[in-house]
């Protein structure tokens, strides 16, 4: 039997019945080899509502098909509703708190995501994302806007590795998908979520569905975040209020239209930083800009002028999109197309001052057509990508030492085929194959300006333009074997690539190439005792070269500048280790660990002699040799671990439901996350090296009779666990690291409504 549960995206299945000896020996196999990804906290957190004899399981359509998470053989990890809702996720970074091996740092408002520690450290539109996030099947690409959608929400799909085939550009690490709800034609529903705490926190967002006839329906849903500083200066405070609504259009069976449009504002001071080596005496969460941190950076550089206390978001979005969904017979058709429109105004502090302003427009379209059978399962399609991205970024260091006004008007287009299959060989065995073709084309004019004192006098060094096409082809291939219908050994081969693009520069140095990966995974997914223990394991091995490393250097005309360039190859690999029980119908226990084992094979680049210094790297110096201008000095960072990949990380999590009388529970929840040291940062001094941490938190959660409000009591990093996402080492105060730091101590009270 299987039972749906409207609204929230599960299917629960029982089998019953496996046979010990295959389940002895697939549980071998999960020791052994090992499976892809979790569900996570998913299950370990589901409410006294689904409570049963045995775990959920999670519907995804990551493989742009609906299957059950156990059925599939990719690395992904998805997480429901109650799950986002009670683990506070409101934006990108906040799902560092349940996915292994993903972090998330910030630069101003900027996200930059990493997977395993593949990534980008992007700052401005000439970068681009190593891990795509995409809203309703429709890819994000500027990283300022990805924050802003998380608000009511199916469920959140995060493919750890290459996705060089269904997802195509920018995919390298892995994707985030974010489904939100869609209207339906089952009458009036509505959900409406309250939460206060401390920091000011004021946060609610609700939505409401109504039919408006037999074939339409609309949704309409708003998110509305205030909360102050959890840093001294008052930065890393969260102001956003964001709305979409959503028509449904269905007038017959196999036949769907949705259009959807949303606007978002984000405002208040913006993302903030600490400054690395701490400050003697001073708290963790000191921010950058406070007069004491100002005081501090001075005896790093005394010509340093630092610290603003202005820092500001002022970022606008609007977004429209289409989905047709058609039988044609033979076939499922569908087209997306999206338009998407990001302004940008932020200016933030450590030891230099940085105002980026930028606007950017996206255009998208996707056609594919699919079926699925259990013979065969197939997608294949066309996409097209465009974007136009003007902006510019104003940089202050303070006097005498780096005052520059980079403009830049880059644009790129993508074309892309792509296909996958799944063909079942026998009833338990399968293969996959799958391949993209991509032409992408990426064109940048400019002008770079400095000013010698912190006004409008600007002195133009160099005009630059510049064009390339990269053409990319992808691939993947694997195998699906069910040992029995509750235990499936996997393997995959996949590739993957980040785009190439153009720098601030003049030929031939204004071209880096693209980023590529070479994947290797293989794993097992497996129910055992009627579905009440879930354990999956995934090994992997990935190689990844020409990554693009971003540092100051002389350029082709002689002037000083922030360059992006090919440097880099290294290899990784580990395993991820996913466990969940349910020993009882109202006990949940979760366990899930990551090893990641990263390292430069290859890692090196020049930069002007006299900027080379040992306390600003702790890379070897391999030798001087004459240069264009000056003599340039090789950095050589082979041997050590990439960036933003700990050696170790997990979390452990346990629920106990207590039903009361009346019929209604009240859920008594405990878990908690670590993670080793990682550095933060490609320059490899000892400031950029995090230290290890672990964070505890607990909830109490009472529902109602009849399910439809409860109230949630949570306190959230009991143990004031210091976790840094993310730095950059101060070019001109070395070796000092501005980065960013996760809230203290929090607590709060949420209330959700649903009828």
């Amino acid at each position: 039997m299987t039972e749906v549960s409207k609204g929230l995206g599960w299917t629960t299945r029982s089998f019953g019945g496996q046979r010990l000896v295959a389940a002895g020996f697939s549980l071998l196999a999960a020791a052994v080899c090992t499976p892809a990804w979790s569900q996570s906290a998913t299950t370990a957190q589901a409410a006294p509502s689904n409570a049963g004899a045995g775990l959920e399981e999670v519907v995804v359509t990551a493989q742009r098909r609906e299957e059950t998470l156990q059925k599939s053989s990719l690395a992904i990890e998805a997480f429901g509703t109650e799950t986002l809702q009670s683990t506070g996720v409101a934006q990108a970074g906040d799902l560092s708190k349940l996915v292994q091996g993903l972090q998330v740092g910030f630069s101003g408002s900027t996200s930059q995501i990493y997977i395993r520690g593949v990534g980008d450290f992007s700052a401005n539109s000439l970068a681009n994302p190593g891990v795509a996030f995409n809203v309703d099947g429709v890819y994000v690409g500027r990283p300022e806007a990805v924050g802003v959608n998380f608000y009511d929400m199916t469920r959140v799909e995060v493919l750890k590795g290459p996705q060089g085939t269904l997802y195509g550009r920018n995919a390298s690490g892995g994707a985030i998908n974010l489904i939100t709800e869609v209207p339906t034609l089952d009458g009036v529903k509505g959900s409406l979520n309250v939460e206060t705490g401390d920091y000011a926190l004021f946060h609610v967002d609700g939505a409401l569905n109504v039919p408006l006839s037999s074939t339409v329906a609309m949704r309409v849903a708003i998110n509305r975040i205030k909360r102050d500083g959890y840093l001294s200066d008052g930065t890393s405070d969260d102001d956003q209020l964001a709305a979409r609504a959503k028509l449904l259009f269905q007038p017959a069976e196999g036949t769907r239209l949705l259009l959807s449009v949303d606007g978002a504002q984000v405002r208040g001071k913006g993302g903030g930083y600490v400054y690395l080596p701490q400050r003697p005496g001073s708290d963790p969460w000191e921010g950058s800009t406070s007069p004491l941190a100002n005081a501090y950076v001075a005896t790093f550089n005394p010509l340093i002028v630092a610290g603003g206390t202005d820092a500001y978001v002022h970022n606008n979005f609007w977004d429209a999109g289409a989905e047709w969904d058609q039988n044609v017979n033979f076939a499922d058709l569908t087209l997306i197309a999206g338009y998407r429109h990001t302004d940008t105004d932020t200016l933030s502090y450590n030891a230099q001052s940085q105002h980026l302003l930028g606007s950017s427009q996206q255009e998208t379209l996707e056609a594919r057509l699919g079926n699925s059978s259990h013979a065969l399962k197939w997608v294949a399609g066309l996409y097209y990508f465009h974007e136009a991205d003007p902006g510019q970024i104003k940089v202050f260091v303070g006097s005498g030492l780096l005052k520059t006004n980079p403009t830049y008007n880059p644009s790129g287009t993508s074309y892309a085929a792509f296909g996958e299959t799944t063909f079942s060989v026998t009833d338990a065995f399968r293969l996959i194959a799958g391949a993209r073709y991509t032409t992408e084309k990426r064109e940048l004019t400019g002008d770079f300006f400095v000013y010698p004192t912190q006004g409008t006098n600007f002195i133009d060094l160099e005009s630059f333009t510049g064009g390339a096409t990269f053409k990319s082809f992808t691939w993947k291939a694997g195998t699906e074997y069910d040992l029995t219908p509750e235990n499936m050994l996997f393997f995959t081969a996949s590739t993957g690539f980040k785009a190439g693009g153009i720098t601030q520069t003049v030929s031939p140095e204004n071209v880096y190439q693209p980023e590529k990966i070479l994947a290797f995974e293989l794993g097992s997914r497996n129910r055992f005792l009627d579905d009440r223990l879930q354990a999956n394991v995934e090994a992997f091995h990935w190689t990844y070269k020409d990554q693009q490393n971003s540092h100051l250097t002389f350029d082709t005309l002689g002037n000083f500048n922030f360059l992006t360039q090919n440097a880099g190859k290294s290899e990784l690999y580990g395993i991820n280790v996913d466990v969940t029980a349910k020993p009882t119908s109202v006990d949940t226990l979760h366990l899930a660990f990551e090893y990641d084992h990263t390292e430069y094979t290859s890692f090196s680049y020049q930069v002007p002699f006299f900027t080379y210094s040992p306390v600003a790297t702790g890379c070897q110096n391999g030798g001087t040799g004459p240069g264009p201008f000056v003599p340039l000095t090789t950095i050589d960072c082979s041997g050590f671990e990439l960036p933003h990949a700990p050696r170790w990380t997990g979390e452990a999590d346990y629920t106990h439901s207590f039903g009361l009388p009346s019929g209604a529970a009240l859920d008594f929840n405990a878990g908690g996350r670590f993670s080793s040291q990682t550095w933060l940062g490609v320059d490899f001094t000892p400031s950029e090296r995090a230290p290890a941490f672990a964070i505890v938190n607990a909830s109490v959660t009472y529902h109602s009779p009849q399910r439809n409000y409860s109230v949630d009591a949570y306190v959230h990093n009991v143990n004031n666990g210091k976790q840094y996402t993310g730095g950059q080492l101060e070019a001109f105060s070395p070796p000092l690291v501005s980065a960013n730091l996760s809230p203290p101590r929090t607590f709060g009270v949420q209330l959700h409504l649903t009828w």
